[in-house]
């Protein structure tokens, strides 16, 4: 292969081993730990946002939840692993998992938007049975596979300007090649940890050599679940992120 002028593709060692950097990170990002979601108050606010703890008190209800929310658009930002340390528990579980910000909708006829399967809010030509004001729309990006390149099936595009931080021109891909979807009623996109036992006290590394981009308008949700004689407890995440920008 021939070389590029000022770039050196391969290095080696003086006894002619190539040298290699073992990295799940995407080109033009760091890495960023982090316990805290971003701002949702401000589109480019990194941090200020949910924590990741639950403390569980006796007499709370069985299972809680926190929702963490990440400022993606301009700032692509990638999921590789993550750190569970909790105290006092006896056999409880967590749960992480991706889910949509959802839109509102209502009834109407001879619309625009149709609900598929009860949560997913799709084009329609005129002949739809829901309405949805363009002030409430909650486009969710899909992103491709990191491997595949592969988009999910998406059946809206949109203009996104980076001056405003908004979105404009909205327009239906019924064939399923857009960009983003739109949720009317929250689901589990992806669960990547389910049901983790925790027991007495410790600390958990769930290990990746993986990545999966976070979509514009994805939340992480944490799940905790008290299991048993009610008893109080309590659990902290860490996330290891790959992202674009750390301010």
């Amino acid at each position: 292969m021939a070389e590029i002028p000022g770039i050196q593709l391969n290095r080696y060692t003086p006894d002619n081993k190539i040298l290699v950097q073992q990295t799940s990170r995407p080109d033009n990002t760091t890495v960023y730990f982090t316990s805290e979601g971003d701002s949702t108050s401000n589109p480019t606010a990194l941090g200020d946002g949910n924590l990741m703890q639950i403390v569980h008190y006796t007499g709370d209800a069985t299972t809680q939840y926190i929702y963490m929310d990440f400022n993606v658009k301009e700032n692509r930002t990638y999921v590789h692993e993550g750190y569970i340390m909790w105290q006092d528990a006896m056999f409880d579980v967590i749960c992480m998992e991706a889910t949509p910000q959802v839109t509102h909708y209502t009834d109407g006829t001879s619309t625009n938007f149709n609900l598929y399967a009860g949560y997913l809010i799709v084009p329609a030509a005129g002949d739809g049975v829901i309405q949805v004001a363009e002030e409430e729309i909650r486009l969710v990006e899909m992103p491709k596979t990191f491997d595949t390149q592969v988009r999910p099936a998406a059946f809206w595009n949109a203009d996104y300007d980076t001056v405003t931080h908004t979105f404009s021109n909205i327009t239906p891909a019924p064939y399923g090649d857009g960009v983003y979807n739109i949720f009317g009623i929250e689901v589990p996109l992806s669960r990547f940890v389910n049901r983790v036992l925790l027991l007495n006290n410790g600390f958990m590394k769930l290990e990746s050599s993986d990545i999966t981009e976070i979509g514009h308008n994805m939340r992480i949700k944490l799940q905790m679940t008290t299991r048993g004689e009610d008893h109080a407890w309590k659990a902290a995440c860490i996330l290891s992120l790959h992202r674009e920008i750390v301010a």
